[in-house]
């Protein structure tokens, strides 16, 4: 079973540009293909990371879109909305040509199917991914919750801020989790 990620742009496209489903733009296609765009040539030249990132809100998705264009992030993401998605995509990660291997993850924790808790115990316990970075994108501000993620080995926990402006704080937290160049 291959893994679906939503398409959403590569670094070098302005998520202005585009739309997506939460209603911020309006005109993204519901059906989108798997994986992002091919990037132009001038960013084709340069190492594009893979980031997975769990979200089922599609206005946090646009927000991280937005951080990751804002700070020129040399990224392609990679979106699934639900844990059992997630699961399925690390599963496939490196295997299936069409499911790259994500050097971070970003997680939500309050997801369908399958919650960020869990999630987060399946990469810890598979072999290949334990040590992945994984950031928890919440809107918890329980001291709870912050300390279970990090006990079960969350590297990073983003608490998600009302304000644009806050919300793009995101990417330098993404920049300093990324492998060396």
């Amino acid at each position: 079973m291959r893994a679906q990620a939503s398409a959403w742009p590569s670094v070098s496209e302005s998520p202005k540009d585009i739309g997506d489903a939460s209603g911020l733009n309006p005109n993204l296609e519901e059906d989108q293909p798997s994986s992002s765009p091919s990037p132009p040539e001038e960013v084709a030249a340069a190492k594009l990371f893979h980031l997975l990132v769990v979200e089922d809100n599609k206005a946090d998705v646009f927000l991280i879109q937005e951080a990751v264009f804002f700070h020129k992030l040399k990224v392609q993401l990679h979106i699934v909305e639900d844990g059992q998605r997630a699961i399925d995509f690390i599963e496939m990660a490196g295997i299936d040509p069409g499911t790259p291997s994500p050097v971070l993850c970003l997680l939500d924790l309050n997801m369908p199917i399958h919650n960020g808790y869990e999630v987060l115990r399946h990469l810890r316990g598979h072999e290949r991914w334990n040590k992945t970075p994984v950031v928890i994108m919440t809107s918890s501000e329980s001291e709870h919750d912050r300390g279970e993620v990090m006990r079960l080995g969350a590297n990073a926990y983003f608490h998600k801020p009302l304000t644009y402006d806050e919300f793009l704080k995101i990417g330098d937290l993404i920049r300093g989790l990324l492998p060396k160049e």
